[in-house]
């Protein structure tokens, strides 16, 4: 069984003590796909102000 760490690492384990580390919440199964990175937000562009020419 492969189980992935929070971190990203992946291990190559046991059956059963997968099973008992999944359980506990340490890890998580690795046959499923990771998740995908939170997607963040672009910053807007400062409002450029009118140039006044007396």
């Amino acid at each position: 069984m492969k189980i992935r760490f929070p971190n990203g690492g992946i291990a190559e384990v046991s059956d059963e003590f997968g099973a008992r580390l999944i359980a506990a919440g340490v890890v998580e199964n690795a046959d499923k796909p990771a998740r995908k990175p939170r997607a963040r937000k672009t910053k807007t562009a400062p409002k450029k102000e009118p140039k006044n020419e007396e």
